[in-house]
């Protein structure tokens, strides 16, 4: 594979990754709080180890929180990145 190709592919998976992470916050704008296990469903059931990953992602930078019972809230910070549409 070439290093073009490589490129393309990583911007394309960072993309899918990016639209995955925008998925859960715009769900937890609209639906409120919702239990992490749930989101798997809410969001992708068929890529749940990705959908996890994102979860994680977000609580790192701070976007969701979760509570000590698994339940994910959005931030502050989660609402302005959905009004940014970064």
């Amino acid at each position: 594979m070439s290093t073009q190709a490589a490129g393309t592919e990583y911007q394309r998976e960072w993309k899918r990754f990016r639209e995955l992470q925008q998925a859960v916050l715009l769900h937890l704008m609209e639906v409120g709080p919702t239990k992490w296990e749930a989101l798997y469903y809410n969001i992708d059931r068929d890529r749940r180890a990705e959908v996890a990953q994102a979860l994680r992602y977000l609580a790192r930078w701070m976007h969701i929180t979760v509570d000590p019972d698994g339940v994910v809230r959005i931030t502050a910070s989660g609402m302005s990145q959905i009004r940014s549409g970064k």
